[in-house]
């Protein structure tokens, strides 16, 4: 599978898996996703960074890191984004789709 489906189909699984997010963290995760979507994934890490620091036990943020900088080439750091999602919740699908598709 090409990596822009792939992208797309991430984006679209994990916008799918977080209906429950809390309202503190709906607007970042609408503003992050939008700039996914758009393919501004430098955009998206600027607008993770301080959501991370003041939430950084919240499995969507990570995933979201992830696939951010997966779509800005950068597949270690993506990688470790992905595993860090795991540890806080080991069977959240969009971070085990994520870190399979690296690995």
């Amino acid at each position: 599978m090409c990596f822009a489906v792939w992208l797309r189909l991430l984006v679209a699984l994990f916008a799918a898996c977080s209906f429950g997010v809390a309202q503190t963290v709906a607007s970042p995760v609408g503003a992050v996703t939008s700039a996914l979507r758009a393919g501004q994934f430098a955009r998206a890490l600027e607008i993770l960074q301080p959501e991370l620091e003041k939430n950084p036990k919240n499995t969507q943020l990570w995933v979201l890191r992830g696939i951010a900088l997966s779509g800005n080439g950068d597949k270690r750091e993506a990688l470790s984004a992905f595993r860090q999602a795991l540890e806080i919740s080991p069977d959240y699908l969009p971070a085990l789709e994520g870190a399979a598709q690296i690995e």
